[in-house]
This record gives structure tokens, sequence and C-alpha cells, in this order.
């Protein structure tokens, strides 16, 4: 793979990131919306909950296996579910219900299929830990949306 692919592999992978949730959540509160912002940490919250959960109930290695000595590291090791992937799922969720526009779902949903696409690429994550991410974001984020 040539350097400059390699490098938007990262950039995609940076959308699954908490630096960029965060940057999110800092945008929505400077633009007056922290029942939006108030929303998403919900559903980031609720996500991390359950996926610390399963993966370390339901442990599976990544691809290249990585050790680990305590259940941080555990959580941290698992391959299932992919948690960059869950986290732009919960991100696209809580937005696109915000927006309710056909282009904005689509853009965000390509975000979401471009992490799993750079985690799958890198060696991180199987094509099921990513879908099984993506669903289990998508499940949280909606559920917290329908939230009063």
């Amino acid at each position: 793979m040539n350097r400059t692919r390699s490098e938007a592999l990262q950039e995609c992978r940076f959308l699954g990131g908490m630096p960029f949730a965060f940057s999110i959540l800092g945008l929505l509160l400077a633009a007056g919306r922290a029942d939006i912002a108030g929303r998403l940490a919900a559903a980031l919250g609720s996500c991390y909950a359950l996926l610390f959960v399963i993966r370390v109930l339901c442990y599976r290695a990544r691809p290249e296996a990585e050790s680990y000595r305590t259940i941080l590291g555990k959580f941290s090791a698992a391959s299932f579910p992919s948690l960059h992937v869950a986290r732009a799922a919960v991100q696209a969720v809580v937005l696109g219900m915000e927006v309710r526009a056909s282009a904005a779902w689509g853009i965000l949903a390509t975000l979401v299929a471009l992490t799993g696409y750079s985690r799958i690429r890198e060696g991180r994550h199987t094509t099921w830990d990513v879908v099984s991410g993506a669903g289990i974001g998508s499940a949280v984020a909606y559920a917290t949306t329908l939230l009063p």
C-alpha cells in the first residue's frame, strides 16, 4: 500500500476515534445545541458500557493478536465488536436523526463505512467485527434518541 493510501486510511479511522467524538460534542455545545450534545454523550456512554461487557465476556482476539494483563487490557485487545465503528455509528445516527435529510444520511453512512473499511484494511478487525460494531452502535444511538 502506498503512503498516500495508508494516510487516507488513518484519517478514516480518526472518524471513529474519541478525539473526533469530543470535537463533535464541543461543536454542538458551542452552537448552543446542548440537547443534541447530551443525547450524543448519553449514546456514547451507553455504547461504551455495552461494548465493555461484550468485549470482556465474549472476548475474541484481533486478527493480529495482542496480549493483555488486566480487564482494561482485555477490553482494548478484543476485536469483537469494533469500538471505532460503533462510535462512528453512534455519531452518525444521533446526528442523522437530528438533521433528517437524505443527503446527510448518505454522507454519515459513508463515513461509518470508511471507518469500518480502514479497520479491516489495517488488520485490526474482521468484517464481522465491523458489521456488529455498526449494528450495536446504531441500535444504542437510536434507542438513546427515543429518550425524552
